[in-house]
């Protein structure tokens, strides 16, 4: 990016001054990138002389994923990136709607990872007055399992473990397709060396 920004537009010139330093990587790399870069600074794809607009970012670097923000937005506070918050800010800036969603995401991550159940209620209400489906939909869920969440938030120890044995043992099952007796997933799931009945 420095080099465009010094005018040095040329492929070849770029792919050998690169060369020099290391890169093992085919010319057709280098070409690609700056027919993207031309492009981003308004410049036709052949003409070597003239002077673009200045890029203020790589055109090549792509956006992130929808999986990617939403990691982002649910991170702890302590853990937030200042680049990534800004790119936030500016998501929201553009799409106001998009900014009681993401309060209500924030809020309703920073109840569970402090088991504060008495907030529980007023989020509930809450999520359900914004308007919007997807929490409409999601408050639901948690209402049909009110008193399982309520207790998920009141108390330290969890059914994890169990729930993690029986998945392990019907994914056993499923693996032998019903076609062996009790007999045997009961040597396989003993020979795994995590349970130790009899």
């Amino acid at each position: 990016m420095k080099r465009w920004h010094e005018g040095c537009h040329n492929a070849t010139r770029l792919w050998r001054e690169i060369q020099a330093q290391g890169f093992e990587g085919q010319f057709t790399i280098v070409l690609n990138l700056l027919q993207q870069f031309r492009k981003a600074s308004g410049l036709p794809p052949r003409v070597q002389h003239l002077v673009g607009k200045t890029l203020a970012s790589d055109p090549t670097r792509q956006p992130p994923s929808l999986r990617t923000l939403s990691y982002w937005i649910l991170k702890r506070p302590e853990n937030r990136k200042e680049e990534h918050e800004k790119l936030i800010e500016q998501i929201r800036a553009t799409r106001p709607k998009l900014d009681a969603t993401l309060a209500l995401a924030r809020e309703f991550a920073s109840m569970i990872r402090g088991r504060k159940a008495e907030e529980l209620d007023p989020w509930l209400e809450k999520a359900e007055q914004s308007g919007y489906r997807v929490w409409n939909i999601f408050v639901t869920g948690l209402k049909q399992d009110y008193a399982a969440v309520r207790a998920a938030l009141s108390y330290s120890w969890s059914n994890g473990p169990t729930e993690g044995h029986i998945n392990r043992l019907k994914c056993l099952k499923r693996l032998m397709y019903g076609r062996a007796k009790d007999e045997l997933l009961r040597k396989r799931v003993l020979w795994q060396g995590r349970w130790g009945f009899t």
